[in-house]
Parts: C-alpha cells; sequence; structure tokens
C-alpha cells in the first residue's frame, strides 16, 4: 500500500500534530486559510464526509487544489499523459526492468487475469497507477475523492477556484517517479497487493480522523526511509514551494479553502509544521 500510494502521489514522527479532525485553521489576526486534508478515492461507506468540510467551504471565499482537476480530466491532457507516460521505437520493460522484476509482475498480472502485452510499453509511474486503479477498483475504492467533489460543487456555485501546480508539473512527478530505483518501487507495490484491503481501511480511517501520526507512521516514515527521492519528489519539495503561496492566502483579505492530500499536511516537512514554524496559529476544525 505504500508504494501504492506514491503513485497516485516526513519523516520524523510529529506527536503533537495528531488531531480528530481532517481539516485544520491557520491563522494570524484576522486573516484565516482552512486546510482540509483529502483522499483522492473513497469507497462508498466513506459517505458523506466529515461536517467540517462544508463549514470550511461555507467559510472560503475561494477554493485552492492541488492541480486543475478539469485539465486533468480532458481528453487532451490525457492522450499526453500516455504519450509521455508509455516507451515508444519498440521499447519495453523488458529493457528496463530486471528479469526478476519482469516475472513477479507477470506473475502478478496472470493471478489476476490480465495479459502482459496490455503493459509492457508503460513506463513505471504509469504502471503504478494503473496497477493501484485496478486494485481499488476490485475492492470498492472508486468512489471520487474530497478534492474532486468539492471541485465539481465549487464550480457549480461559482466560486473562485485556484491551483497550486501546473498539470504539466503533475505529469512531470510521474515521469520521474521511481527514477534510478524502478525495481525496487516496482517490487515494493506488487509485495503490498495483498495487503491493500486492511491498508487501505487503515488510511482511510487515519485521514477520516485526522490521525497524522498513524499516517506518519505507516506510509511517510517508511516512503523516506526506503525512496528518499521519491519522497522528496512528492511530498518535502513540494510542500517547500506551497508554503509561500499559502502564506500569500493567509495574508490577503480573503478567506481560503485549501484541499491537499492528506499527507501533505503532517510530518516534520509537512504543512502544518510549516506554517507554525512562520508563526501561524494552527487549530482543528470541529
Amino acid at each position: 500500500m505504500k508504494s501504492i500510494i506514491l503513485s497516485v502521489l516526513c519523516c520524523t514522527l510529529v506527536t503533537t500534530l495528531v488531531a480528530d479532525s481532517p481539516v485544520w485553521k491557520a491563522t494570524q489576526g484576522p486573516h484565516t486559510v482552512y486546510l482540509g486534508g483529502t483522499m483522492h478515492l473513497l469507497r462508498k461507506r466513506d459517505l458523506p464526509l466529515p461536517d467540517v468540510y462544508d463549514q470550511a467551504y461555507a467559510a472560503a471565499d475561494a477554493v485552492y487544489f492541488e492541480t486543475d482537476l478539469a485539465v486533468l480530466e480532458s481528453e487532451k491532457f490525457q492522450r499526453a499523459m500516455l504519450h509521455y507516460l508509455t516507451y515508444h521505437d519498440g521499447k519495453t520493460l523488458d529493457d528496463v526492468l530486471q528479469p526478476d522484476t519482469i516475472n513477479a509482475l507477470k506473475k502478478y498480472l496472470e493471478f489476476r487475469g490480465l495479459p502482459y502485452e496490455s503493459f509492457k510499453t508503460f513506463k513505471v509511474g504509469l504502471l503504478n497507477i494503473t496497477l493501484a486503479m485496478l486494485e481499488y477498483g476490485r475492492i470498492g475504492v472508486n468512489e471520487p475523492g474530497v478534492d474532486q467533489r468539492y471541485h465539481d460543487r465549487a464550480i457549480a456555485d461559482g466560486k473562485k477556484l485556484g491551483f497550486l501546480e501546473t498539470p504539466e508539473e503533475q505529469l512531470r512527478f510521474l515521469l520521474e517517479l521511481g527514477k534510478g530505483q524502478e525495481d525496487e518501487l516496482l517490487l515494493y507495490t506488487l509485495d503490498d497487493m495483498d495487503e491493500l484491503r486492511k491498508t487501505t481501511r487503515v488510511l482511510i480511517k487515519a485521514w477520516r480522523e485526522g490521525d497524522l501520526a498513524l499516517m506518519n507512521r505507516e506510509l511517510i516514515g517508511p516512503m523516506k526511509t526506503e525512496f528518499p527521492d521519491t519522497y522528496a519528489m512528492m511530498l518535502a519539495n513540494r510542500n517547500a514551494a506551497w508554503l509561500p503561496r499559502i502564506d500569500e492566502m493567509i495574508k490577503s483579505p480573503e478567506v481560503e479553502l485549501l484541499l491537499v492530500g492528506a499527507l501533505h499536511l503532517g510530518g516534520a516537512d509537512g504543512l502544518i509544521a510549516g506554517l507554525k514554524a512562520k508563526g501561524y496559529t494552527l487549530s482543528e476544525v470541529h
């Protein structure tokens, strides 16, 4: 599960950040920004969402997301993503991965009744995402997540939208995912598939209850230890790039709601720790 989240996708455990809400509020004087942790996919049983999201949404003049979800879903971007995340000119995974890794992949695909030929031109980033999505669908984790629901709602309500990254930047993250550790990352993902149902249940519980310490222990800590470059690229560096933007939001006269993957909130390199270090007051929304 750990590697699966990286695909969709610090450090030191910070137990003081444990909360019982998935939504936080950062304030300085009269200025406020709400930060909501999200899961990008959910199960039917996880709905309705906690009321605190509606509270923050109602108070917000603008809603910010990691990136423009409408562009991500567009046919043009999907074509571009498929082009950049697949091999061309006859190159396949057989030219990139070690024979033992290929054998493990083929064994898993055969177990699921899937032909290797359909996946052999996928780069590792796309392969990880695809395997994750197939497994999520198999266990019923296929409902739109928090961000998609509020993105659609904000459009319908005519609320101002903002984005922290461009879709092209997110595509670049996928291109770089596991670079130099392709075998290790894929084997790690395949090894975790058997535990997917259990770990998904634990992580969704941690997200819903705002248990950042559990997320750190189960995912972020191992990610930093076993894949430090991926950890830096997917979490630490992005959080550091976002903090100045959030700083500007807090100082603006508007109230903003920022919805980002829950793993971005916790840990020593997380957004909550970063905002506290800047002197903002952080509190859970109830």
